[in-house]
């Protein structure tokens, strides 16, 4: 089965030891990292004058949200990335949250046109805890 994660681009995992491999969906690169990126996300990219627009808080989160889908997810196919997508894949931007991230609408998107689970990665036993209490939920 699949897995999709989104993360911080900061975030201290070895995604290798874990077979996850990484995408990269966002412009800025830490120093050095470039070589740790196997699939490139760049389609996936918000415009940058979207990014200043709402950096510059000369836009809404809402109207974010709408010129994002509408320019750049309304243009892909989400069945068509997932299934170029490894078994394990993690969608990495560089907000420390994904609060108001577009890879959150990223893992949103896919969720609504696929059958996949797209969660933001915490510590394995937390999202362990997570499992077992929606499973409990769904009960």
């Amino acid at each position: 089965m699949q897995e999709i994660y989104t993360s911080y681009l900061n975030n201290r995992v070895d995604w290798k030891s874990l077979g996850i491999t990484t995408v990269r969906v966002c412009v800025w690169v830490h120093a050095g990292q470039e070589d740790r990126y196997e699939v490139e996300g760049k389609y996936l990219y918000p415009p940058a004058d979207l990014v200043d627009r709402i950096k510059k808080k000369q836009i809404s989160w809402e109207t974010y949200v709408e010129e994002y889908t509408t320019r750049v997810l309304d243009k892909q196919n989400a069945n068509d990335l997932v299934a170029f997508l490894p078994e394990k894949t993690v969608f990495l931007c560089h907000e420390s949250t994904n609060d108001h991230c577009h890879r959150r609408l990223i893992g949103e998107w896919i969720e609504r046109a696929t059958d996949i689970r797209v969660r933001e990665w915490k510590d394995p036993q937390q999202m362990q805890q997570d499992d077992l209490v929606d499973s409990l939920i769904d009960f």
